[in-house]
């Protein structure tokens, strides 16, 4: 028997126009319809009068879920998944599913559509020719400035996505370890109150900072520069632990894995020349003093 196939459909992320004639043709002849939220889905599908059975399908019951909706699969039912807004598994449930549709055999079609963060890269005005989506920030601060460090060295745009709770600390923090970079805020896109605010991160943390954020919101970050000055010799080193230490609130171990990284050098190279220099510069400072 030809197993059905499962349809990735990617649905408005705000207004309901944003969907296409093929979209709309696959949620009224599947079987079912996965959805994030039933009750968000069942907005869409009654604007375009369809009436196609709907099941939950989320991060907190996919694994109860997963193994009946591959049977309808593998029973020859055709069946959609879709998210509350966007492309299925951008930062969303699904993926469970597509990788069990793959491992039984099943054909995965996706149907492409509206995504928040290609929306936000092109309306962004950075650079759209090269970049990288990395979902969204760690909630606490030691993780997010952590999560940050890593990307320093990245030449892409980045794209994230943030909470309107948490994006001001997220601006400050970023200002603070990338530097002054050009970047821009999209909130709430396609809907009524639609935003976008482009700047420098110091400037889009400010205001941010000084008013109360709401919706959803991406931000778009400028990578690095290529070929940046890294530092160079043990002082320099030195230097770069210490100024990480004190510039980002990072513990001497974090700090010196931060400067390894940056630098390409073995974290226990780095380690031992902080090591020798702080030992040298307290020798000095015994030797004045006698």
């Amino acid at each position: 028997m030809r197993s059905g196939s499962l349809y990735l459909v990617a649905t408005p992320i705000g207004n309901l126009e944003d969907i296409s004639l093929r979209s709309l043709r696959v949620l009224k002849q599947v079987a079912q319809i996965a959805c994030e939220d039933t009750r968000q889905t069942r907005k869409l599908l009654g604007h375009y009068g369809i009436a196609t059975p709907t099941l939950p399908f989320h991060r907190f019951n996919e694994h109860r879920i997963l193994p009946g909706l591959l049977k309808k699969l593998l029973s020859g039912e055709d069946l959609a998944l879709v998210t509350d807004g966007g492309t299925p598994s951008i930062s969303d449930p699904g993926f469970s599913l597509v990788r069990a549709a793959v491992e039984k055999g099943a054909p995965v079609v996706p149907v492409p559509g509206p995504s928040a963060p290609l929306a936000a890269l092109i309306a962004s005005g950075l650079p759209a020719d090269r970049f990288v989506f990395l979902g969204f920030l760690p909630h606490r601060s030691g993780e997010r400035k952590r999560f940050l460090l890593a990307l320093g060295d990245r030449t892409e745009t980045m794209v994230f996505f943030d909470s309107p709770r948490r994006v001001g600390r997220s601006l400050q923090e970023m200002a603070a370890i990338f530097g002054d970079r050009r970047a821009a805020i999209c909130r709430e896109m396609t809907k009524i109150h639609e935003e976008f605010l482009r700047g420098s991160l110091e400037i889009l943390a400010k205001e941010a900072g000084e008013r109360t954020m709401k919706g959803e919101i991406t931000l778009v970050v400028e990578g690095t520069a290529e070929g940046q000055v890294r530092p160079q010799g043990e002082v320099d080193l030195c230097r770069a632990v210490s100024e990480a230490m004190v510039r980002y609130g990072l513990s001497r171990r974090d700090a010196v894995r931060d400067v390894a990284r940056r630098c390409g050098i073995p974290r226990r190279e780095v380690y031992r020349v902080a090591r020798a220099v702080k030992q040298k510069a307290s020798g000095d400072a015994s030797s004045s003093e006698e």
